[in-house]
């Protein structure tokens, strides 16, 4: 595994097809993940302070021992464009993409309504209860062309009565995608937000590499 750092922005990466596919922090799953990839596209894996660059605005925290969520995902997703124009620098990249779980899921999301630089975005249990994103994503224009959203179908049954709007909230995304014609796939998983965390991501990152 390759690493890199440019600009701040610091990231793993495995060389494969030219497809690349940006992630965050997934470094401790990363070589299991890819093995289960039918595909093999070059993966770049980020490395960053999730409640503080992977939020689009400040927030409270909705766990007693987490933090506030520092609201920086603009200022971090300059950064990252700067850092793909570097990394991808005389590379042929047929596509560009970007998949995320959890707090980088909601990330991933939220970067295809603030730039158009990634074809294809998929969020695995992503954060899509974080305060204010449904309303946000009502308002904004998806810049992205496919979409992919997974869920586990025990996610909903938290006590965090915040979290437990994951379901409804990925879903209220997922529709409003689709009937905007993007092609969109949400699919329900056995299971809780930690479980069968590897598989998932490589049927996200499959999903992404599908030929279209």
């Amino acid at each position: 595994m390759e690493k890199v750092e440019f600009d701040g922005v610091s990231a793993s990466i495995i060389r494969g097809g030219r497809d690349y596919i940006y992630t965050v922090d997934l470094s401790k799953r990363i070589a299991e993940t890819y093995e289960l990839c039918a595909s093999k596209p070059t993966l770049i894996i980020l490395e960053t302070d999730w409640e503080s660059n992977l939020t689009p605005w400040q927030a409270k925290k909705v766990f007693k021992r987490g933090k506030d969520f520092g609201g920086n995902a603009k200022e971090y997703l300059s950064k990252v464009c700067r850092f793909i124009s570097k990394i991808e620098e005389g590379n042929v990249v047929r596509r560009r993409m970007i998949a995320g779980y959890s707090l980088s899921g909601l990330f991933a999301v939220w970067t295809a309504y603030n730039t158009d630089m990634f074809s294809a975005v998929a969020s695995i249990s992503g954060s899509l209860w974080y305060e204010g994103f449904v309303e946000y994503a009502s308002n904004h224009s998806f810049l992205a062309n496919r979409a992919y959203f997974s869920v586990g179908d025990r996610e909903s049954k938290t006590a965090n009565p915040i979290m437990s709007d994951v379901e409804l909230r990925t879903k209220e995304i997922c529709d409003k995608l689709a009937s905007y014609g993007i092609k969109t796939k949400f699919e329900l998983t056995e299971g809780g937000h930690f479980d069968n965390v590897t598989a998932r991501i490589a049927k996200a990152i499959d999903f992404l590499t599908e030929e279209i």
